[in-house]
């Protein structure tokens, strides 16, 4: 299973936004299932910050999830950057294309993988690879 949080950086609303755009597309509702959490004020922010949560038990999720960033970023009339994080790693993502989002979002979960082992070394059933 892959947990992905994404946040909005250059507004409030982009979490939101973006969470009402997948909760529409029928094939990401297939492919994902996406929670709006409220996340703890970060420096420099006044109250809370809208915080969406994708869970995914396959990594071809992925590519949904990119192509749906991709159209609603395109929608929206100045490109949003939001910052995607995934176990202790984290990306910004703005005007990357579509494959260069992907790209970096398999080598997180790849990254997070690695880290997910059980104690004897052996590989973790539940680890995606």
């Amino acid at each position: 299973m892959i947990r992905l949080q994404i946040e909005s950086i250059d507004d409030g609303e982009g979490a939101a936004s973006f969470y009402r755009w997948l909760s529409e597309d029928a094939q990401v509702r297939r492919a994902l299932t996406v929670a709006l959490d409220d996340a703890e004020a970060g420096p420099g922010q006044m109250g809370a910050a809208d915080v969406l949560s994708v869970i995914m038990t396959q990594l071809t999720g992925i590519g949904s999830l990119a192509v749906a960033f991709a159209a609603w970023r395109d929608s929206r009339a100045r490109t949003p950057t939001v910052k995607f994080t995934l176990g202790g790693g984290t990306i910004e993502c703005g005007a990357e294309s579509v494959e260069q989002l992907t790209a970096a979002l398999v080598a997180l979960a790849d990254k997070q993988a690695a880290v997910t082992t059980p104690e004897d070394g052996g590989a973790d059933p539940d680890a995606v690879a």
